[in-house]
């Protein structure tokens, strides 16, 4: 398996939708109620907002690519956490790796390339939302050097929760 790392354009935002929907629906089915889970993931993964965000040039998209299939992305942007933060901070918005790419080191690598951007930016720092009972995540993102300084609300659909927002300190980063 040979992976291309590369930015998305906006010509990626409809592959980019139809991925982040089917991995958000794959992961947190049982977690929501079925009508919840859809219309979170139709307004989570919505191509057209991911073709304005990457558009615009305010988000940064860094997908894997396996092949014509995308592994996994990573959305980065400005922060928006209801959370203090320093104003040289990032956000993590949305980390994803398709099943059959779990545990074959695509989520690492996305973070590492998600760590080397923000430092390209002079940024000091990357925030994330995560959700709450997700603990495979929670873990993975301890091991990166997040640690957890708050909480969020989150809301998907009609259900909204309460997830903890971890911070990586990057000046802090080996």
């Amino acid at each position: 398996m040979t992976l291309n790392y590369r930015l998305a354009t906006a010509s990626d935002a409809a592959r980019l939708s139809e991925m982040g929907s089917a991995c958000f629906i794959e992961t947190f089915e049982g977690f929501y109620p079925p009508a919840d889970l859809y219309a979170g993931a139709r307004v989570l993964f919505d191509a057209a907002v991911y073709d304005s965000q990457i558009e615009g040039g305010v988000y940064s998209v860094i997908l894997a690519e396996d092949g014509e299939d995308i592994a996994g992305f990573a959305k980065v942007g400005p922060m928006s956490l209801p959370v203090p933060a320093e104003a040289t901070a990032t956000e993590l918005k949305q980390l994803y790796v398709g099943t059959r790419w779990w545990g074959t080191g695509v989520a690492a690598a996305l973070m590492e390339r998600v760590i080397e951007q923000a430092r390209k930016q002079e940024r000091t720092s990357v925030y994330l939302s995560v959700y709450a009972k997700n603990d495979r995540a929670i873990a993975f993102y301890k091991r990166c050097g997040f640690v957890i300084v708050g909480e969020a609300p989150f809301t998907v659909g009609s259900q909204i929760d309460i997830d903890p927002v971890m911070r990586l300190d990057l000046g802090e980063r080996v």
